[in-house]
């Protein structure tokens, strides 16, 4: 996936879809088919998808996370 563009977890968080939103199999053999150029074994788009749905949940905590620390920030204190 690395020759694909696709290097951390964050990328394929969006590589096979919308975090937040169901992943379609489709979708996922799809990505898998462009990155592997050959079909995906059905072992291959199982693991994928159960590392992307980690890959999105990661992602959504990590920026829930990040918006609950600056909430908490008293006024006139910057995060940068």
């Amino acid at each position: 996936m690395t020759a694909s563009g696709v290097d951390n977890l964050f990328k394929l968080a969006f590589a096979v879809g919308q975090p937040g939103q169901p992943l379609v199999a489709a979708d996922v053999d799809a990505f898998l088919a462009t990155a592997l150029a050959h079909a995906p074994t059905i072992a291959e788009g199982a693991a994928v998808r159960r590392l992307a749905f980690e890959a999105q949940t990661l992602l959504i905590a990590s920026l829930r996370q990040l918006v609950e620390q600056r909430d908490d920030m008293p006024s006139g204190f910057s995060a940068c």
